[in-house]
């Protein structure tokens, strides 16, 4: 039974690391599928696969809550489902902990006696303190906390990840078909949410098979009550046809069928990720699951961690053999699964297995030091020093906690993060009264959609994910946002879906015909939608006809090749590099953007004959992204045209040092009579 001393413990916890998330918490839209979660969760939508109704439905809940902006009340959610999550695993660390101590044998002659001896205030104080420790760790490492302070899914899956872990242990342990009832409406309700949730339910029916006849008995007395509790989660997916039908705003996959509905639910448009990586693709994803689980807890934190196992193998051989199940199958998968931006969310099984090793090790550490004898006589007896050395453990204790906190604070801080919305900002600020714009930027998309649907910017201008227009229910997504667009595009839609209709549905279909259509369709809707623009890394022939002109972050599309001016200080883009927010992959792909639409600026500037504008604006492209050969070799163009060979050549150097293989820059410098270094 938990005392209510534990209790209130676990929630103090939770408080402290609820307090942490809210002064780092973001105050808008995050990256990535921020924007899109937080325009499903407002207006009960259906969000990309597989529709995550449970954190939509709770999401609905915390949007209309009447205070703050509608983006902070969803990463308030975030971080308040974090909070619980690190106060349950304290209460998971502290059950599976025994309260006797962990002994540790030492030799005596031929025979192994027993030293460690310890009064009943141990027993009770060294198990809350261990599973402290470990619960601290866990909301201040690097994984969770990035997460509790933006709007996504994942803290709420640690959530259920904890519960379903609880309820397992305690069925494990003789808790009845109560247990084993809880065990399937956790995995129900974690499947409701993300796809996770398999990554510790695999590990768990494994452990049945290979541990002892009583477990495996335990589950067949309580396997009905499982299978009830895990229909009853599972039935939150009846959610997503039932809104489907109903055509809300964001209506992703369009889940109204059987068919379409276990296409979205099994994320069959994600499925070519999975098992399907190569080898070098699958090294990569183990080497950067390496780095980021040796960053999580600090090395100290793993040494701790690695104690805790050795003891919990001694001493719980089941628990251990369960923990090293989780973390083989999290690996494993994560290492086939070939994502992008949030892969670090998929290690969150293994960072809980390794925050309870941290528990063990804090425990196995602390009656270690209760065991210690002041040397007395030949034999080396004495009283047990049971005073001096413990100040000190605790004190390590919180240091460790300490450094967590410390060392991962700037890298998890996004009190000051505005780059998402001032990116979503800048694109509307360039786009026309009525104007289209067409991108293949998700990082820039999503916060728009946020924009438009939940804070009703710029409802005049029409916003099109050229990506998602391979998929058949975003055609129809269009066709309700944008009805006059669309119908003008009629021919070339219908034409396009013709294709795209078979390419679902696993028909033959023809590839060429289908890529012809699908630019005819993009070009139809910048014909027609006219003025446009679009993003950078259009696909070829997209825009053909029309002369580019690059602005702030889009470039418009324009009949006459007309010198337009462009104010380019006037960009909005806070944290690109000023040190507000920690510089991410996502990040640095934002700010190659910025820099990239900023270079060929810079070349068409130096095309309307104005060579130190375009000097200039090449030299805010290269200090927007120091990391970005481009501006500095086309520096080094304009450089030689204008006879400024020594200026050239230092150019090209520049961009040789950061891209040796620009192939460009070394024809340049070896024009002008230099050997590339």
């Amino acid at each position: 039974m938990l005392s209510r001393r534990v209790v209130l413990l676990a929630i103090a916890i939770a408080a402290a690391a609820l307090l942490v998330y809210l002064l780092t918490l973001a105050p808008g839209v995050g990256f990535t599928d921020s924007g899109e979660l937080i325009v499903a969760a407002y207006t009960l939508g259906i969000p990309h696969s597989p529709g995550f109704p449970l954190y939509v439905l709770l999401g609905w809940v915390f949007g209309h809550l009447p205070f703050g902006a509608v983006a902070w009340r969803l990463n308030l959610m975030s971080a308040m489902w974090a909070a619980v999550a690190v106060g349950a695993f304290f209460l998971l660390a502290w059950r599976t902990l025994p309260e006797e101590p962990l002994r540790e044998p030492e030799r005596t002659g031929a025979k192994k006696r027993e030293v460690i001896r310890v009064d009943s205030r141990d027993s009770r104080l060294a198990p809350v303190l261990a599973a402290g420790c470990a619960a601290l760790c866990l909301a201040f490492g690097i994984t969770l906390w990035n997460w509790a302070t933006v709007a996504e899914v994942y803290t709420l899956q640690a959530v259920v990840l904890v519960g379903m872990l609880w309820a397992f242990f305690a069925a494990l342990r003789g808790g009845g078909r109560g247990a084993w009832g809880a065990v399937g409406a956790c995995v129900g309700l974690g499947l409701a949410n993300h796809h996770v949730m398999t990554l510790v339910f695999a590990p768990a029916m494994l452990f049945l098979l290979l541990s002892a006849r009583e477990h495996r008995r335990a589950f067949v007395r309580g396997w009905i009550p499982a299978m009830l509790g895990l229909l009853l989660g599972l039935s939150l997916y009846l959610y997503l046809p039932i809104r489907a039908a109903q055509q809300p705003l964001l209506n992703w996959g369009n889940p109204v069928n059987l068919q379409r509905f276990v296409w979205h639910i099994t994320g069959k448009q994600y499925q070519v990720n999975l098992f399907a990586v190569p080898l070098s693709a699958m090294l990569d994803n183990l080497s950067f699951g390496l780095r980021l689980w040796w960053g999580q807890f600090t090395p100290a934190g793993l040494l701790l961690a690695a104690w805790g196992f050795a003891a919990m193998a001694r001493r719980d051989r089941r628990l251990a053999l369960f923990c090293a199940l989780v973390v083989a199958v999290d690996v494993a998968f994560a290492a086939h699964y070939d994502i992008a931006e949030d892969s670090d969310a998929y290690y969150i099984p293994t960072f809980l297995m390794t925050a309870l090793g941290i528990a063990w090790g804090a425990r196995a550490g602390l009656a270690w030091l209760r065991g210690a004898r002041r040397a007395s006589g030949r034999g080396g007896h004495g009283k047990p020093n049971r005073t001096a050395h413990l100040p000190f453990a605790y004190a390590a204790l919180a240091v460790l906690v300490a450094l967590n906190l410390g060392l991962h604070w700037r890298q998890s801080d996004k009190h000051r993060l505005r780059l998402p919305e001032d990116y979503a900002a800048q694109v509307l600020a360039e786009l026309e009264p009525g104007a289209t714009f067409l991108t293949r930027d998700w990082q820039a998309y999503s916060p728009l959609l946020y924009g438009q649907h939940v804070e009703g910017l710029r409802p005049d201008v029409r916003i099109v994910d050229v990506e998602l227009l391979r998929r058949t229910w975003y055609l129809d997504y269009l066709a309700r946002q944008y009805p006059d667009l669309v119908s003008r595009c009629r021919a070339e839609l219908d034409a396009y879906r013709e294709q795209l209709r078979l390419f679902e549905y696993g028909l033959p279909y023809n590839p060429a015909m289908i890529q012809e259509r699908y630019i005819a369709l993009i070009n139809a809707l910048i014909r027609e939608g006219r003025p446009a623009h679009v993003g950078l890394d259009m696909e070829e022939g997209v825009g053909s006809g029309y002369v580019g002109v690059p602005l702030g972050v889009t470039v418009a599309l324009r009949e006459q090749d007309a010198f337009e001016p462009f104010d380019t200080a006037s960009v909005r883009g806070r944290g690109l590099n000023d040190g507000t927010i920690p510089v991410d992959a996502v990040v640095k792909k934002i700010r190659r953007t910025y820099a990239a639409v900023r270079a060929y600026r810079g070349v068409y500037l130096a095309r309307h004959g104005r060579p130190d504008e375009a000097l200039g604006t090449w030299g805010e492209a290269a200090a927007l992204d120091p990391e970005y050969a481009l501006p500095h070799r086309l520096a080094g163009d304009l450089y030689a045209q204008m006879g400024r060979a020594a200026d050239a050549r230092a150019a090209y150097l520049r961009a040789l040092a950061i891209n040796p293989r620009d192939a460009a820059a070394q024809q340049g410098l070896q024009a002008l009579g230099g050997t590339p270094q």
